[in-house]
């Protein structure tokens, strides 16, 4: 006989509670989000916003491209708020993404509870708080990956179907074809979902032909977009811009074969992702441990796969790092790997935390120590953003500028590290915006000077140019330590 049992709505969707949460973790990294999105831009997103009004693309990824442009088809505005939104919104829904899905999925506890925490962590990771404020594509990116690691976790709760392999095919398609990172991750990935299907109790067949199809064709579709138009090119009007001489900038960042190398530039951007919190590395790397040797002891060999989604990615950036084709260990352009590394770690902690003994409750009050440490970090230090970005809200700045020209005719002169800003924000408004050097060859009476002692070498030239032309400083302006605005006058002049 069949049942005439159906299951209502709330059950099939989850609690009312689980939705209420999930829409306070929305609000909590869209808040976080909102800190900057309305300061100036930052350095690197100039190259981004000007190439969205020109047309020309140069390094921006695709997709972050078309998307910016279909917004400036449809809004003629360059507000940073507007342009910043696509990676707001992809942040947004990286940080929901896995507990939605538990809810809607009904997973298991375990993978529930680490759903849960692994967009905590992201809600509060400073780096992904940084990035989800910069019209860059690093949020879009990242938010893909935790797309990936759902798509891990529902392949091993039921054989993926047809229209699961659809899914990963489109979706897999999109990302390759429009982003520099995607393929990196999609290779922990096909990794993974290998050394489970090897592993497991009883292999199909059929899903491992769906899984090779699949991949053989993303790999396809990734190498013709590489070949057709996946590559950064640089326009004629942008080639002595930075970016124009990309491989010089990224020369440190690529790997020279020393183990040292390695060391430090993997801490410091796994670092950053558990936001410097004191302990990180001894309390994951206990609860990778501990998992790890339960898996070996209970021979559950196809569940140490969960190793390999970061483990993979991590391992061919640093091997692409060794052929200079990819920098390896800058945060920006390893963010993607962020919710690889915290489902990895939120799996283990899950598992190890899964009963009652007084071992495991002692666990669990230093896991929660350490999570009251890492969402202090995020929520009011924000190292990443104020430690070593050092990204601050410009129209202080901008505004002192304009007040001071508008009594008179007053130049600024600055460094390359103050350049796109002060031309983008200044200059239109009259004032007249000038290189360092031109102080000693331009006539002058008042002068401002911007200079970032980052700058290399900028502000030493300054204090070169102070003491040839012998002019005095009347004013002093920083924004964060090492930035000066100095309004300056020639010695024996009328103030």
């Amino acid at each position: 006989m069949r049942s005439s049992f159906t299951v209502s709505s709330p059950a099939r969707f989850g609690h009312p509670l689980v939705w209420v949460a999930l829409i306070l973790l929305a609000l909590l990294a869209l808040s976080l989000g909102c800190r900057r999105l309305f300061y100036p831009y930052f350095v690197d997103e100039f190259w981004v916003v000007r190439g969205v009004w020109t047309g020309a693309r140069d390094i921006s990824p695709p997709l972050l491209f078309g998307l910016l442009r279909g917004l400036h088809f449809f809004w003629k505005s360059d507000a940073e708020w507007l342009m910043r939104l696509p990676s707001l919104l992809a942040a947004a829904a990286a940080v929901i993404l896995l507990p939605a899905w538990a809810a809607i999925r009904r997973w298991p506890r375990s993978e529930t509870t680490a759903a849960w925490l692994t967009g905590g962590l992201l809600a509060l990771s400073s780096p992904v708080v940084f990035y989800s404020a910069i019209v860059k594509i690093y949020a879009l990116e990242t938010l893909f990956s935790v797309w990936l690691v759902a798509m891990w976790i529902e392949a091993g709760r039921t054989p993926p179907r047809a229209r699961y392999g659809l899914a990963l095919l489109v979706v897999g398609s999109l990302f390759v074809a429009t982003t520099y990172s995607a393929i990196f991750a999609l290779a922990g990935f096909a990794a993974a979902f290998a050394w489970r299907w090897f592993f497991a109790e009883r292999r199909s067949a059929a899903e491992a032909r769906v899984f090779l199809g699949v991949h053989v064709l993303l790999v396809a579709v990734f190498l013709c977009a590489y070949a057709g138009w996946l590559r950064p090119q640089i326009s004629a009007s942008a080639a002595d811009d930075p970016p124009g001489s990309l491989n010089q900038y990224w020369a440190t960042m690529f790997w020279d074969g020393s183990p040292g190398f390695v060391v430090r530039q993997t801490r410091h951007f796994i670092g950053h992702q558990f936001n410097l919190a004191r302990g990180a590395w001894l309390l994951a790397g206990a609860h990778l441990a501990v998992w790890a040797g339960a898996m070996i002891v209970r021979r559950r060999w196809a569940d140490l796969a969960w190793l390999l989604l970061p483990a993979t990615p991590i391992g061919l950036l640093l091997l692409a790092s060794r052929l200079h084709l990819y920098p390896y260990g800058e945060m920006r352009l390893m963010l993607f790997t962020t919710p690889l590394v915290f489902a990895l770690f939120a799996h283990a902690v899950s598992e190890n935390l899964g009963g009652r003994s007084w071992f495991r409750i002692g666990a669990a009050l230093l896991t929660a120590g350490f999570l009251a440490v890492f969402a202090f970090q995020g929520l009011v230090r924000d190292p990443y953003a104020t430690g070593f970005m050092k990204f601050v809200d410009d129209r202080p700045l901008h505004a002192l500028l304009r007040a001071s020209a508008a009594s008179g005719d007053i130049p600024v002169f600055t460094g390359a590290a103050e350049w796109e800003s002060l031309n983008w924000y200044v200059k239109p408004g009259g004032i007249d915006v000038r290189p360092l050097a031109d102080a000693a060859t331009i006539p002058w009476t008042r002068a401002w000077f911007v200079v970032d002692e980052r700058g290399r070498g900028e502000w030493s030239f300054y204090r070169e140019q102070k003491e040839r032309l012998g002019f005095a400083e009347r004013t002093r302006f920083s924004r964060r330590a090492g930035s000066h605005a100095v309004l300056a006058e020639r010695k024996g002049a009328a103030p």
